[in-house]
């Protein structure tokens, strides 16, 4: 196994100070670019890779870098193309850059951690220190017999709240692993995305599963250890679904691999499981991001070894989910290696191809004819998805600029695709600290011809306000960049979204909420960014906000930080409302 690397940067330059501290593995680190630290040699290789073939002996720094770049990978840009300009306040991006760990300061970074709060046309209604993720979390909202929770997602369980008034939130107990009755098998924790299914008046939630990868494999090129690991991960390559019977009561009812022919219970298996899916728990139809064969295999990025497609499942009994079909875009099959070197990422080793999440405005139980795809360097898709049986591509966006090192294509906001006049809204998401990597734009897109989508604009870069202590939002360290926005696609947002006012989560730039109510001339309405970071809690202040999710139907949304969240309200959706609104939000409440 590869030795975890523990090293103090020793820096000097023009900062005039060193702030070197490590808290819990995380090396935090003010200096100049481009020093390195003592390297350390990985293990000589051993493994022929059916994919990647033999893997090299090659030494990394402490910055997870190759020692040396590797064939196609992004050369360190030259410091003269980008970088903070003194007479305008505006930080120009590189327009390509590897992609490494820790910060990377400029000439103009702060020197120390900015602890204020800006913020406009936004109220702090309450703030919780409740950690379930410094880096990435994810929330769903249920209600169970007259109260509402919402279940915040972290690693390896959830945190559940009381939220039937968020003035007064109370914490639950997270209850104990159950047993999947399968030989090998980790514990089955509650984790995953929250579904209430009305027609059966029950509650479920869904947990995907694949082998490790950011986190445990770096860099695969170099790692054929790890490699070796997760081609024969020992656990299921697939989802399972569980049925609640209170906040903190389940039992698992369903057991499914990604591969449509294998067996659930044999070890190991084909392909790289699942990831994140779209179903509302009405429809009879649930789409899921899945690779199901080890064929789901032509992936740049370092850190995966397969490439998603969108897998179709007929839940209409969610303890039998029945295959359907997978679409996938041709080139992502190992026996489609023609299609995979057209696309100029192929070889960079830093573009992540496949999809994220379908999002899906209208089932086809409904009448719903397309998915919308975010595919990474694969660019944006719509999908057919009329029949499940069958789905098929319709229209694409593949020519965005390459902009690596990050994730290119993550999201896609279709909640008011009707009030917008037929426009979603796409974007992929920072990787890199101090703004070492190209910008992310969030694209606007007119869909009224699906087979033509097309372009129209994109949204504005966040800009501090006038009083800060800093003109652009890369000098405050950390990400900066769009996440997520407060969308139905992963999780349902309880009530009608907002036909004009949007909000993302923005890394260190926190909660920017958008005007789309002219798509083509997107603005910003309003903002709450606030402190890097809680001492007392971590020193991880790379992600700042990871997350946001909106309760429409209260007129509050919920921002996720590196040090707890917060509860906001903007007189732009209206008052918030406290208890459980009189309207049923379909996250829970019983006939009467």
């Amino acid at each position: 196994m590869r030795k975890v690397f523990q090293s103090i940067v020793r820096c000097s330059g023009n900062f005039g100070h060193i702030l070197t501290i490590l808290v819990a593995g995380v090396a935090l680190a003010a200096c100049q670019a481009g020093n390195q630290s003592e390297a350390v040699e990985l293990p000589p290789s051993y493994y022929d890779d059916p994919v990647l073939g033999p893997l090299p002996q090659v030494s990394l720094d402490s910055l997870g870098e190759a020692a040396g770049r590797l064939e196609g990978e992004a050369e360190h840009p030259d410091p003269s193309t980008f970088g903070y300009d003194t007479a305008t306040g505006v930080y120009t991006h590189p327009t390509a850059a590897p992609e490494i760990e820790g910060p990377r300061p400029f000439k103009g970074s702060l020197t120390y951690i900015d602890m204020e709060e800006y913020s406009q046309n936004v109220d702090v209604v309450a703030y919780y220190p409740h950690l379930a993720s410094v880096g990435h979390t994810y929330q769903s909202v249920l209600e169970f017999d007259g109260r509402r929770y919402m279940f915040n997602g972290g690693y390896p369980s959830v945190q559940i709240y009381d939220i039937t008034d968020p003035r007064e939130l109370e914490r639950i107990p997270t209850p104990e692993p159950i047993d999947s009755g399968i030989e090998g098998d980790g514990p089955l924790y509650l984790r995953g995305f929250f579904r209430y299914v009305p027609r059966l008046e029950k509650h479920y939630f869904i947990q995907s599963y694949s082998p490790p990868y950011v986190g445990f494999l770096e860099n695969k090129y170099l790692d054929p250890e790890r490699v070796r690991a997760i081609r024969e991960w020992p656990d299921l390559k697939g989802f399972r679904v569980f049925e609640m019977t209170a906040p903190d009561e389940y039992s698992l009812v369903a057991t499914v691999t990604s591969d449509p022919d294998g067996d659930p219970a044999k070890r190991p298996q084909q392909g790289g499981g699942c990831s994140e899916f779209a179903w509302d728990g009405i429809s009879r139809y649930m789409f899921i991001t899945c690779a199901p064969t080890d064929d789901y295999a032509n992936q740049p990025y370092r850190s995966l070894l397969y490439t998603y497609g969108v897998s179709a499942y007929n839940m209409t009994d969610p303890a039998d989910p029945v295959y359907l079909s997978t679409w996938h875009v041709p080139g992502q099959l190992l026996s489609e290696e023609a299609e995979f070197r057209a696309n100029p990422r192929w070889n960079n080793r830093a573009s992540r191809m496949g999809a994220r999440v379908m999002f899906v405005p209208t089932y086809p139980d409904d009448g719903g004819q397309y998915g919308y795809v975010p595919m990474g360097g694969w660019g944006f898709y719509v999908v057919d998805i009329s029949d499940p049986t069958n789905m098929a591509t319709v229209g694409q966006v593949d020519d965005f600029p390459i902009a690596v090192s990050g994730n290119e294509g993550d999201s896609v906001y279709v909640d008011v695709i009707e009030e917008t006049g037929g426009h979603v809204f796409f974007n992929g998401y920072p990787l890199v600290e101090d703004c070492y990597e190209p910008y992310k734009n969030i694209y606007s897109i007119d869909v009224n011809d699906p087979a033509n989508p097309t372009v129209v604009g994109t949204f504005p870069r966040p800009t501090p306000p006038a009083g800060a202590m800093f003109t652009d939002y890369c000098q405050r360290r950390g990400s900066f960049g769009p996440k997520r926005p407060g969308a139905s696609g992963r999780s349902p947002q309880p009530g009608t979204p907002h036909p004009r006012y949007a909000p993302w989560s923005f890394y260190n730039a926190g909660m920017q909420m958008f005007d789309v109510s002219d798509p083509a001339n997107v603005t910003i309405a309003a903002y709450f960014a606030p402190k890097m970071m809680d001492p007392e809690m971590n020193w991880a202040f790379g992600n700042p906000t990871n997350a946001v999710f909106v309760e429409w139907d209260r007129n509050l949304i919920y921002l996720f930080t590196n040090h707890g969240f917060y509860v906001l309200s903007s007189p732009l959706l209206g008052d918030p409302v406290f208890g459980i609104p009189a309207e049923d939000a379909g996250i829970g409440r019983s006939p009467a």
